[in-house]
């Protein structure tokens, strides 16, 4: 339903929003807003007790629980509309990158991966009020550096196999 829900919206932008009719402060004020929604909600749940904290709770899970939520929506498409505002760019890096991360999402989101993660290994039930921040910013950080040295090594590991071993020697070893 999610996935319903962002293609209905990424196909009525594209086919219907006049682009020069947009304003990019507002678009960024609407992406700041969103992460600020975020992170009160995100701190509120930790640092208050009773109705408020539940309240925070209950916003946080939410508004931001899904793909299709209303914080994940204001940010993607005011990123998406920024991206189309923006005039045509093309970097080798920024599409290196690009790739690097798209294979880090796909590392980290996978199910049992991030089970894993976020439930044994880094649970932020257990952030605390001094260095709170700190961890919500550095435990992400790292995980995504780990993910791209993964990838990064999946590459040049699939390069040096294709490059010295062949692509056709490696498949009719593998079917033989």
């Amino acid at each position: 339903m999610d996935f319903i829900i962002i293609c209905v919206f990424v196909s009525y932008i594209r086919w219907y929003v006049d682009l020069s009719t947009v304003d990019i402060r507002c678009l960024v004020a609407c992406c700041i807003a969103a992460f600020v929604g975020v992170a009160i909600s995100f701190y509120g749940q930790f640092h208050f007790d009773g109705l408020l904290g539940s309240t925070f709770a209950n916003l946080y899970n939410g508004f931001f629980g899904s793909p299709a939520s209303i914080f994940s929506l204001a940010i993607a498409i005011s990123v998406l509309l920024i991206d189309l505002k923006m005039p045509h760019f093309s970097s080798r890096f920024v599409n290196a990158i690009a790739k690097l991360c798209f294979a880090t999402y796909l590392i980290s989101d996978y199910g049992p991966i991030q089970s894993w993660l976020w439930s044994s290994l880094f649970p932020f039930t257990r952030v605390g009020v001094g260095l709170g921040i700190l961890q919500v910013l550095f435990v992400p950080t790292v995980v995504f550096a780990i993910c791209l040295m993964l990838e990064g090594l999946r590459k040049l590991l699939g390069g040096f196999i294709i490059r010295f071993i062949g692509p056709c020697d490696l498949l009719n070893k593998a079917l033989s």
